[in-house]
């Protein structure tokens, strides 16, 4: 039981209650909370909550108005609440009690559970050998063996008749080197296309650029890309004082050469 006081809390105290009007009340010994008066042990009187109202240190169960007062309450309790009177002090220890008669013994408790099996033994000395038995009958055909490794080369043969003359032409072609001018400079472009082409009627097989007179940093390549009979490069000067070229290279091959 917990009992909650106007002015602070304390725990551990031992309470007696006496009741300040004719009606019986038994409440036992236990730990409660009162008002802050642990400096005195008593007596103290105070109000007995029957009920709990709203607003006010009243809730059913608890002491409220503590007063350090052995007649008198704090302020006048509730209507049908109990004036209660208490002390802080420690009674006499009583007598100790007979020792109890030996009670009977309990029922059998259930079997436990199965242990754990114990770790194997170590391994006996191997018996004597046994007398050879009869040749078994010839067991089943097993399947085929691996190929054996290759034998040794053959003599050549004689040479074949010379075959025709196949397509042979992959060509590198440069295209011409484009200016790209500063991003400041007026006089050329400081975007543009540069081409590589294949000559005759070969297409492209590869292609790439170059970059001269430029900073890595400076140039742009934003597309690069084959044609059929073309690389084509898309590149753009970012520097503010520097020109430079932009050249494009190409790998043609014969459309009729089957390239692996």
């Amino acid at each position: 039981m917990h009992h909650a006081g106007r002015f602070g809390r304390f725990r551990g105290t031992r309470l007696l209650v006496v009741a300040a009007v004719a009606v019986p009340l038994l409440i036992a010994s236990t730990a409660v909370v009162v008002a802050d008066v642990a400096s005195s042990n008593g007596p103290f009187t105070g109000c007995l909550a029957s009920k709990t109202v709203s607003g006010t240190a009243a809730t059913k169960g608890v002491i409220y108005n503590v007063a350090q007062s052995a007649t008198a309450p704090m302020a006048a309790c509730n209507k049908g609440d109990l004036t209660v009177t208490f002390s802080n002090a420690q009674g006499p220890k009583g007598d100790k009690g007979d020792t109890g008669a030996q009670g009977p013994k309990g029922d059998t408790g259930p079997q436990g559970s199965r242990g754990d099996a114990g770790p194997q033994g170590i391994q006996g000395d191997p018996g004597p050998g046994g007398t050879q038995g009869p040749i078994g009958p010839a067991g089943p055909t097993g399947p085929q063996g691996d190929e054996g490794p290759a034998g040794p080369t053959g003599p050549q043969g004689p040479t074949g008749p010379e075959g025709p003359v196949g397509p042979t032409q992959i060509v590198a072609h440069t295209g011409t080197p484009k200016l790209l001018c500063s991003a400041l400079d007026p006089t050329c472009e400081n975007a543009d296309y540069v081409y590589a082409e294949c000559p005759d009627d070969l297409i492209v097989l590869s292609g790439g650029y170059e970059i001269q007179g430029l900073a890595a940093d400076d140039v742009h390549v934003l597309q690069s890309w084959p044609g059929v009979h073309r690389w084509i490069v898309y590149a753009e000067n970012t520097s503010v004082g520097a020109a430079g070229y932009v050249t494009v290279f190409v790998t043609c091959v014969d459309a009729t050469l089957d390239v692996k």
